[in-house]
């Protein structure tokens, strides 16, 4: 590849979807990449097309994900942890 690709250390792979398929079929990766993409995007201000120089969007990038990762590992006091075991307790 030419450009900064090899500069920058990226690999780039475009998944295809092959030319025989019918139907629905899930390509390698591509759901990890939307989710990710999803979950940047309910950061305001990176689905809107505000910023004006690259450097600002890539900052914006990185404070949606430190936003998302603390939310994770330190959820608020009164939301139930999504990756905590339930305990089950039994009433007579």
């Amino acid at each position: 590849m030419d450009g900064g690709w090899d500069l920058a250390g990226i690999i780039l792979a475009i998944v295809k979807r092959p030319t025989n398929q019918q139907g629905f079929v899930v390509l390698a990766r591509r759901g990890a990449v939307e989710r990710t993409i999803g979950w940047l995007n309910r950061c305001r201000r990176l689905s809107k097309g505000f910023e004006q120089l690259v450097k600002n969007s890539q900052a914006m990038v990185y404070w949606a994900s430190i936003q998302r990762m603390l939310r994770y590992l330190a959820p608020p006091c009164d939301q139930e942890r999504p990756y905590s075991h339930k305990t089950v307790v039994l009433v007579h």
